[in-house]
């Protein structure tokens, strides 16, 4: 698993394919990690 907190759409999507690419489940929360955010392009597994 791989964690990270872009704050861009380009950059969470570019952050999501490239962590699947090689293999990892990805999670980007918004820093402050106050909420669960559902990303529709990227469904959890």
């Amino acid at each position: 698993m791989i964690i990270d907190y872009p704050t861009l759409y380009s950059n969470i999507k570019e952050f999501f394919y490239l962590a699947w690419q090689d293999g990892f489940l990805a999670h980007a929360p918004p820093r402050d990690l106050d909420e669960l955010i559902y990303y529709p392009d990227f469904p959890p597994d």
